[in-house]
């Protein structure tokens, strides 16, 4: 989270908007977190269909989730997600049992 904050405020200083590519995992939420904190935030861009964004909203509901063009930044403590650890054992390879 360090680094993002200093590249924030670098590209603050040079009147340069924030537009980072967040791969669609958990690190939305930390993203989105630190995107929210800054004033010269413009977008973010992430993957909102196939299979990843598929599974993301499996394990973490609608955390996160764009709506109307926007993602609603979490209240909740920490990132902001609550993860549904069914999903782990939907997942979990049979032989790691």
């Amino acid at each position: 989270m360090s680094e993002k904050n200093k590249i924030a405020a670098m590209a603050s200083a040079y009147n340069v908007p924030l537009c980072p590519h967040i791969h669609a995992s958990g690190g939305v939420s930390a993203v989105i977190q630190v995107l929210a904190s800054c004033e010269n935030t413009f977008a973010a861009e992430y993957i909102t269909s196939g299979s990843s964004y598929a599974l993301r909203k499996e394990l973490y509901g609608d955390s996160y989730m764009q709506k109307d063009g926007y993602v609603p930044v979490s209240q909740e403590p920490g990132l902001g997600i609550n993860v549904n650890e069914e999903v782990f054992e939907k997942y979990y390879l049979k032989w790691m049992k």
